[in-house]
């Protein structure tokens, strides 16, 4: 977000040096630069469309709308002439550069020599009548109004310049105010999961040896007095009942009905007990998806009881699972080594790790979290609807995705994240875990992470 805003600060500057001084490139301006701003903007916005285009087919691939003969040679295509375009663009940006400077040194000149003229003229005249004095009364005038247009354009430019400027450092000081609400025991090692109990304050933390537990959103923590004793990898809490809770690991499947106060075992037909991530389905709470490690992705239909294998092709490095529903019913996998992965039907898998202006700067995604009621609403080009939010725990920092992951904005906290987790009855509410312990709360989407819980 910062870096971004960074970069608009540079174009602002840019902006408001040009509208300065436009008045003194304004005669030579409309003659050659307005006539070639028209192919201009076509080049760019035919170069967007091609980049557009792009993020379209994968898409439509991972949704299973196109087969792989005719999503090869189309995206091939496209990416030839956004590959064509984006040098066109770049040529053409160095070109105007250069037109410029040498447009700018032209009008200076005339300048010059117009002065130098003037100055001949006015010592070999004859005395001036009241006819040419009013003419040169005009001349003066003429002359004048540019230096107005500058001034006012020099006061646009620094109102800009300056507005910019704060929006900035606004940014840059919420990105800065990052103080975690709290820090885990010392005794907790390798945090995997997080799940807030909607209505409340609780919060319950899986890690390596067992879960954890907190009353205050998060402040302070107390080991669960269970007998689970493994590492627990996934958490999934019951969307219209807040007090079922499924967690799962390593030797691990088990389900609360009290909101974690007490557990008891899921018999189940896995072909293993090594559970790696867990997701429940948001739209049907009795749908859980499991990832079992060297087994592949699972189905259950009945609460965890009976399993269906959809796919042995699941990335090793497997550590997160979420199933989003707007737009249709997407599964997204968080991985140590692809980033992340889409699918529509958990057996055909493809990038989700966004493009050129939104990509994941790493492809270390150890948490993944998806909101249904965060708001958000994103309509491609093609017209498909796609809402909620989806949020990538990484080892950068949070980033949050509207699109179905095909594009990604970072948030403001930028720790070496372990977990993240949203409120399921106040979306505003975000709570993180890094990998040294420290425990982060946002109560305004991920935008500041002041410290003092957003409360």
């Amino acid at each position: 977000m910062v870096a971004a805003l960074g970069i608009f600060l540079v174009v602002a500057i840019a902006a408001a040096l040009a509208l300065a001084l436009q008045p003194l490139l304004r005669a030579k301006a409309e003659d050659d630069v307005e006539g070639a701003g028209a192919p201009d903007g076509d080049l760019l916005a035919e170069r967007d469309a091609a980049i557009q285009t792009l993020r379209e087919l994968d898409f439509d691939y991972q949704l299973g709308n196109l087969g792989e003969a005719d999503y090869r040679a189309l995206r091939e295509r496209a990416r030839q002439q956004a590959l064509a375009l984006l040098k066109a663009s770049d040529d053409l940006m160095a070109t105007h550069a250069f037109l410029e400077d040498e447009l700018e040194r032209e009008v200076l000149a005339r300048r010059q020599r117009a002065d130098v003229l003037q100055v001949l003229a006015a010592r070999s005249a004859p005395a001036p009548s009241a006819a040419p004095a009013r003419s040169r009364l005009a001349s003066r005038v003429a002359r004048r109004r540019p230096r107005v247009w500058l001034g006012a354009g020099a006061l646009v430019g620094v109102a800009v310049v300056g507005g910019v400027a704060w929006l900035y450092a606004a940014a840059r000081s919420a990105q800065d105010d990052q103080r975690p609400i709290a820090q885990l025991p010392a005794t907790v090692q390798h945090a995997h999961a997080l799940a807030l109990l909607p209505g409340t304050n609780t919060v319950l933390l899986g890690h390596h040896d067992g879960l954890m537990r907190s009353d205050d959103g998060g402040m302070t923590w107390r080991p669960v007095a269970t007998s689970i004793t493994g590492d627990v990898m996934g958490l999934a809490v019951h969307p219209a009942r807040p007090n079922v809770v499924f967690a799962a690991g390593h030797n691990v499947l088990t389900l609360s009905e009290d909101g974690g106060a007490t557990w008891s075992p899921v018999q189940h037909d896995l072909p293993d007990d090594d559970i790696h991530a867990l997701a429940q389905d948001p739209e049907s709470p009795d749908t859980l998806y499991a990832v079992v490690a060297e087994r592949g992705l699972f189905q259950s239909t009945d609460g965890g009881r009976r399993w269906t294998r959809l796919t042995d092709q699941v990335p090793r490095t497997t550590l997160a699972l979420a199933v989003a529903v707007g737009g249709g019913r997407v599964l997204y996998l968080g991985t140590l080594d692809q980033g992340a992965l889409g699918s529509p039907d958990g057996k055909r898998w493809g990038s989700a790790n966004g493009f050129a202006g939104g990509l994941l700067p790493t492809r270390q995604v150890p948490a993944l979290v998806s909101d249904p009621r965060s708001g958000d609403r994103y309509v491609a080009p093609s017209g498909q609807q796609v809402t909620g939010a989806l949020y990538a725990a990484t080892d950068r920092g949070l980033y949050k995705s509207v699109d179905g992951g095909n594009s990604w904005s970072r948030l403001a906290l930028t720790a070496d994240l372990a977990a993240v987790a949203v409120s399921p009855s106040d979306s505003r509410v975000l709570l993180a875990v890094d990998r040294a312990g420290r425990v982060f709360r946002s109560a305004d989407r991920g935008v500041s992470w002041r410290g003092d819980g957003g409360r």
